[in-house]
């Protein structure tokens, strides 16, 4: 750990490392002492006493500025790199400050962010025994090699690009000619790092032995090894491998054989694979054996590394150790650094996995190559194969050879086809991302139970919309007889556009893929008849993601009959910062230049603070999960339309164009003083906007718990110049960075700026959904036309 001198020294030189993710503790310690007595405390802690408003060590030391707060210049501390001025105001680009305060506990230095204001912060009052989410431990050095930048990257990304622009002949030269010696760093890159750039290396080296028929690999995998996996003792640092939730075969077969290979690599290493339960086809293609193994696998920690295969999702408590990743679905979304990812639209992740084992020097037995080989082909359905990529077909054929003998599409449906329960075939491959999509393949119709199904599932799972492909068979399973794709939106949620916009594209999508001829619609989906293969999801899904991306940027209240952005404003004219961007925005604004931006504005307004707790309120009903999520985005403090005037009197609506939007409240009570307190969102009071109840400070460990401030000194009617204070305070919804609370804060000044100080819109009306479609082949393009508005009119 660095101490305080260190940490400074260093956030001098490189700014970066005062992280906007996490919270650090510092190594330095404190106790203060009252009396003359020295206490006895622990070796390493400074002891301090007050003198003439500074703490000071016994040996002079340490002289530290009694502050709760201040704000410091970073460029300005002392030898110590503690802070020699302080101000009473927050300054641009200054830091918050916190001297120690008690003599009750041992208190630590932390390095943390300060959301309502914008600023780093150092505080050394937090009591060493605190636990808070986002508070981490930096590891530190004394000393590591000069990274050197890894040969493979300009040659994964060369990779890339041929492989997204389908360049066979290029893609094949390249596997061919690259030199695979020397592209791993030698030195500066830790263990992590080294592992992304060799599962780099390996995925190309996998394919070049495709390409070019390599054999004699040097070792087979056999069914030895597969049964080493389940015999591993369970360790801290074991991985474990885990495909989707409700596993398919791609799912739980990729995750089986990455397991193995990662035996057979590391045997040191123990690593398993879990999932959910077995399904009968994947029982089927493993047999009794390993069904049975897999099945008694026990759930993994959320302190075990873990890698994701045909999947790039996973529960909460397993996101902090996810180290790879294999998936043959386009990943958007951002991991660290240190993630391995390999992921491109392939035929199946049983093929990626299959090009892993090749690029590590190993193949398989042909015991093995034939479960992998029936993985992959119940995937789709072989009149489909035509759609793969050449490295696809290269894989399966290769397999094919090994295995000589496998069950056909037509053994593996049947058995997959079996079940007769609506639910277990809703569910048997479901995927989820800001919608649900099931696949039921099935031999008979089942007819308004589906829509049932899905929309119980739009309501279990808070989700605006669930698709359901039904695809039913002819006799063998040579062909497909008829494919319903049923669009259920989630009528919790306004629509505007959306379910009409859905069903057109999916109807565009499925006339390129199939033909006009074979495509028609009807009111809840589209119908595709006597088609030979079913539309692929692979390529459906990104497409309704995107429609259903821009569906969120907006919820509607019944409550204020008005739509929410989702969004915030940014700094910019006509864009809005959406919850989960990477990009961090300082639109730096004070409630007076958000009543200027909104002055001119008929259609457009922020929410009271009555009007928060209304819509909050209203969405929790009504399970709009990601409007409640945005509610409480920790990126932002979103400033309300509500006015402290004084301990008396409140202002709802004062920027509104609608001048009978503006009330004054005039309390009965003073308001409470709470410098903080804690309140609950379901205490909001819908015409004050003030808490009815306030709960202890010191209440830790329930996360329904929001921080509260009021104004630090709100005067009283009575008091000079009628109560009215020179500068009123605001409502602001702000978060507690270190603790990952919500906070409520109404001591801001109206004409306060901080960095992540921003508004919300608030929309009498939008437009509805509007896009663009271009025809790609056999397949559509789609592009999303955004509804921006301008901050006037």
């Amino acid at each position: 750990m660095l101490n305080i001198r260190e940490f400074v020294a260093l956030a001098q030189r490189r700014p970066e490392v005062a992280s906007s993710s996490f919270a650090e503790w510092l190594s330095d310690t404190f106790a203060i002492y009252n009396t003359e007595q020295v206490p006895q405390v622990a070796s390493n802690a400074v002891l301090l006493k007050f003198n003439n408003g500074q703490l000071q060590s016994q040996d002079g030391q340490w002289r530290i500025p009694v502050s709760r707060p201040g704000w410091f210049d970073i460029g300005d501390v002392g030898p110590g790199g503690l802070p020699t001025k302080l101000s009473s105001t927050n300054l641009l680009g200054h830091w918050k400050f916190w001297s120690p305060e008690s003599s009750d506990f041992i208190s630590g230095a932390m390095r943390s962010l300060v959301t309502s204001s914008g600023t780093c912060s150092l505080d050394l009052g937090v009591p060493v025994f605190a636990q808070h989410p986002k508070l981490m431990i930096r590891e530190c050095y004394s000393w590591v090699g000069v990274p050197s930048p890894s040969a493979i990257l300009p040659i994964w990304e060369r990779y890339e690009n041929l492989n997204h622009a389908r360049d066979d002949a290029a893609l094949q030269e390249l596997l061919i000619s690259f030199d695979d010696s020397g592209l791993l760093p030698s030195q500066g890159c830790d263990m992590l790092e080294r592992e992304k750039f060799t599962e780099m290396l390996t995925d190309l080296r996998g394919k070049r032995a495709l390409v070019t028929s390599t054999s004699n690999l040097p070792k087979l995998i056999t069914e030895d090894d597969l049964l080493a996996i389940f015999q591993t003792d369970d360790r801290p640092d074991a991985t474990y491998v885990l495909g989707h939730p409700r596993p398919d075969a791609d799912s739980a077969c990729s995750a089986l054989f990455e397991a193995v290979r990662r035996k057979v690599l590391y045997p040191e290493r123990p690593v398993h694979t879990w999932c959910e339960y077995v399904p009968p086809e994947v029982k089927y293609i493993l047999g009794p054996q390993f069904s049975s193994l897999l099945s008694r696998v026990a759930k993994p920690r959320n302190y075990h590394n873990i890698v994701l295969v045909d999947c790039h999702k996973t529960e909460a408590c397993f996101r902090m150790g996810v180290r790879s990743i294999i998936d043959h679905h386009i990943i958007r979304k951002k991991f660290a650094p240190y993630v391995s990812i390999s992921h491109e639209v392939s035929w199946s992740s049983t093929i990626q996995v299959y090009v892993k084992i090749l690029g590590s020097g190993l193949d398989l037995a042909p015991s093995l190559a034939k479960i992998l080989l029936e993985a992959t082909r119940l995937e789709a359905e072989p009149g489909l194969m035509k759609y793969m990529s050449n490295l696809d077909r290269l894989a399966v054929k290769r397999l094919e050879s090994i295995a000589s003998t496998a069950a056909t599409y037509s053994d593996l449906m049947h058995v997959m086809t079996e079940a007769s329960c609506p639910q277990e075939l809703f569910y048997k491959d479901y995927k989820e991302t800001n919608f649900g999509f099931a696949v039921i393949k099935s031999r008979q119709a089942l007819g308004s139970q589906i829509h049932a199904l899905a929309t119980t599932n739009n309501t279990n799972h808070h989700l605006p919309l669930t698709i359901v492909k039904e695809v039913l068979y002819r006799d063998g399973f040579v062909a497909v007889k008829s494919e319903t794709i049923l669009i259920v939106s989630n009528p919790e949620y306004h629509d505007k556009g959306f379910t009409r916009s859905v069903l057109d594209v999916v109807a565009l999508a499925c006339r390129q893929f199939h033909g006009t001829e074979a495509v028609s619609l009807f009111d809840k989906g589209v119908l595709v008849a006597e088609a030979k293969y079913q539309t692929p999801r692979l390529l459906l899904m990104p497409l309704i993601e995107d429609i259903v991306t821009e569906h969120l940027r907006f919820a509607y209240s019944p409550a204020l009959d008005k739509f929410m952005s989702i969004g915030f404003y940014s700094g910019q004219a006509k864009t809005y910062s959406i919850p989960g961007e990477d990009q961090i925005v300082f639109a730096g604004l004070s409630y007076t230049n958000v009543a200027q931006f909104l002055s001119d504005s008929v259609r457009m307004s922020i929410l009271t603070l009555p009007e928060y707790w209304k819509v909050y309120q209203d969405f929790e009903a009504r399970g709009l999960t990601y409007a409640i999520t945005s509610l409480q985005c920790p990126r932002f403090v979103e400033v309300l339309d509500t006015l402290i005037l004084d301990s008396h009197r409140l202002v709802h609506g004062a920027i509104s164009s609608n001048k009978d939007n503006k009330k004054e409240i005039q309390l009965a009570h003073p308001i409470q003083s709470a410098r903080p307190a804690l309140i609950r969102a379901e205490d909001g009071d819908l015409v004050t906007g003030l808490p009815r109840k306030l709960y202890s400070a010191d209440t830790y460990g329930d996360s329904s718990l929001w921080r509260y401030w009021t104004p630090d000194t709100p005067p009283s009617p009575s008091d000079h110049n009628l109560g009215v204070q020179e500068s009123p305070t605001v409502a602001t919804r702000g978060h507690i960075f270190v603790m990952n609370q919500t906070c409520l804060d109404l001591k801001v000044h109206v004409n306060e700026s901080t960095q992540f100080l921003t508004f919300r819109p608030i929309y009498d009306d939008i437009a509805e959904i509007r896009y663009v479609v271009e025809p790609a082949e056999s397949w559509i393009r789609l592009k999303m036309l955004p509804r921006l508005f301008s901050l006037t009119g």
